[in-house]
């Protein structure tokens, strides 16, 4: 299920693990790889804002 296509945005945490880099060869390989890279940074930010913060709150995280 692509919650993209829901107009959801989901937050999931993820280990602290660094920046990971890696590269295809195939263009197609490449293209798939930089939207997953995409989908992480939105998430990175999602978590990292004021609503997220609030309901960390609320929530008791």
């Amino acid at each position: 299920m692509n919650l993209e296509e829901l107009d959801i945005r989901g937050c999931i945490a993820e280990p602290d693990r660094g920046r990971q880099c890696c590269m295809a060869d195939d263009p197609d390989e490449q293209e798939y790889k930089r939207r997953a890279q995409q989908a992480v940074d939105r998430n990175r930010r999602r978590r990292r804002g004021a609503r997220s913060k609030r309901l960390h709150r609320r929530r008791g995280e």
